[in-house]
């Protein structure tokens, strides 16, 4: 299939065919893995590790061995941290498949410029109709928060190089001081609202549509289309109203480019089920005790009403919670550098309420049975991959 992209940013497929094997109904099987970029898997960075399984040839080979096995059941792929490095190879291998990929970079030499990619095939029982790649950051409206403040007067000033590099440098200088009188550069906290509207996290959401003419009749009072929507949630774990704004950006985005019809955001959401965030997800607000940092106007200093109220006016189920009554036991097991082991759930696979029954997931394992941090021999990333089997029902 050929697809275009234009100046919007909106993918644009050619017709395809059904063909005689594409089974009907309304069942399709939705993935979510981050895959590790190779940037990001070096042995300093995973010391505990066997370096043998940090090499990146290695690593994406077994990534795109566990990728097939779900290629084979027809499922729709939703990576995350795919790097530049990897893009092109796996465009082949996708390819070689009958696959077509969508990828979305928007990361610095330090990750590789990873992004965000959903991959499906060409003969499976949905088609695409169409695709969006949103800048989160630039889905709303943020008033001032986050500008520079206007030159003014100073304008002459800051034009001459070393005049200007001093005025910075004292300016920084009080920032600190007038935050915390003993704080260095390092451990002062930049506004949260600064920091969530200047991310350049990207959400892939793709609209498709079941193709069969049983699935057609099936679907003919009701939706037959539906949106897949993946994104990589911004990893400032340090800053809580930082993850609970992009965790707001992320579903409402789903949900306004869904246009009503039933939806899917899967991904690597840096929270665990325990936080203030999954509440927001599934309940549609925060916990009552959460404190939402309040954005400061950059012209004078002073706080302001935030720009836009940080909430999920349709929460959405965990499809893995939902099946199994809790999440998984753990989605990421890593050791860094001198770090803490880390074994906790950050990716999940959430839909709209009451327009899914969920068949099946993929079973994944208990902590108490793993040896030792990922990758390894047998996982290539420090993700798990997770997978489920859901019906369209409304």
């Amino acid at each position: 299939m050929m697809q275009s992209l234009s100046t919007s940013g909106v993918f644009q497929p050619a017709e395809a065919a059904a063909t005689p094997d594409t089974p009907a109904g309304g069942v399709v099987r939705v993935v979510t893995y981050n895959v590790l970029s190779p940037t990001l898997a070096a042995p300093p960075y995973f010391p505990f590790c066997n370096p043998d399984d940090l090499v990146p040839d290695v690593r994406l080979e077994r990534v795109k061995r566990k990728l097939l096995s779900e290629i084979e059941r027809g499922a729709i792929l939703c990576l995350q941290e795919v790097s530049r490095s990897w893009t092109g190879n796996l465009h082949a291998f996708f390819v070689q498949h009958q696959y077509s990929m969508i990828v979305a970079p928007y990361g610095s030499k330090f990750n590789d410029y990873m992004g965000v990619a959903i991959a499906f095939p060409l003969s499976g029982p949905v088609e695409l109709v169409e695709a969006h790649l949103d800048r989160l950051s630039d889905t709303k409206s943020w008033g001032q928060v986050g500008q520079r403040p206007p030159k003014k007067e100073l304008a002459w000033f800051m034009d001459v190089p070393f005049l200007s590099r001093g005025f910075r440098a004292i300016q920084a200088l009080g920032r600190e001081l007038s935050r915390d009188p003993n704080a260095s550069s390092k451990t002062v906290k930049k506004p949260s609202w600064d920091v969530a509207r200047n991310r350049f996290n990207v959400m892939i959401c793709a609209r498709f549509r079941f193709k069969s003419e049983e699935a057609q009749t099936i679907y003919r009072k009701r939706s037959r289309e539906f949106l897949l929507a993946t994104y990589h949630m911004p990893c400032v774990f340090w800053d809580q109203s930082v993850m609970a704004i992009h965790t707001a950006l992320a579903c409402e985005n789903a949900m306004t480019r869904a246009a009503g019809a039933p939806y899917i955001l899967a991904g690597d959401f840096n929270l665990k089920p325990s936080d203030p965030m999954y509440n927001l997800i599934t309940l549609g607000q925060l916990p009552s005790n959460f404190v939402l940092e309040q954005p400061e106007n950059t012209a004078n200093g002073e706080k302001e009403n935030a720009p836009f109220d940080v909430r999920v006016s349709r929460p959405m189920m965990s499809v893995y919670a939902v099946l199994n009554g809790r999440e998984p036991d753990f989605t990421n097991n890593a050791r860094i550098k001198d770090q803490d082991p880390f074994v906790e759930t950050l990716d999940y696979i959430f839909a709209s309420h009451s327009d899914w029954k969920v068949h099946g997931v993929h079973e994944l394992p208990e902590r108490a049975h793993i040896k030792g941090p990922y990758p390894d021999a047998t996982e290539p990333s420090d993700h798990l991959l997770l997978a489920a089997d859901l019906e369209l029902i409304r």
